[in-house]
């Protein structure tokens, strides 16, 4: 992902800016919240860079799925918790526009053979 800014996290992955868009690669079934389901950004990281973007795109390595939303939506919607990270902002998977990106997972070998 070039970025004009760029966020190391602790577990190696990292989030952007570039273009004027907040980019992030996560693995959906480690990244993604179950209750509620949402997706969250670190708040402090969050407010430094909110001047240098106006769209969040976070794409699911494992399903392919892309996730969008306009940065003013994500301001409107978020919310806050903390269960161990941080203070973290918080916008509910509804709220996100979603396509399947180009990665698509291995069909399971019962199916991938006719």
């Amino acid at each position: 992902m070039p970025s004009d800014t760029i966020i190391p996290q602790r577990n190696g992955y990292a989030w952007g800016v570039d273009r004027g868009r907040l980019e992030r690669n996560i693995y959906g079934s480690r990244h993604l919240l179950r209750q509620p389901p949402a997706i969250a950004f670190d708040a402090t990281e969050y407010e430094r860079l909110r001047r240098e973007f106006d769209r969040i795109e976070v794409k699911d390595r494992e399903s392919g799925i892309i996730y969008r939303i306009a940065a003013s939506d994500f301001d409107a919607e978020r919310e806050l918790l903390d269960r161990g990270y941080g203070l973290q902002y918080y916008v509910r998977l509804e709220y996100w526009q979603t396509t399947q990106g180009g990665y698509q997972p291995p069909l399971p070998l019962a199916m991938a053979i006719p």
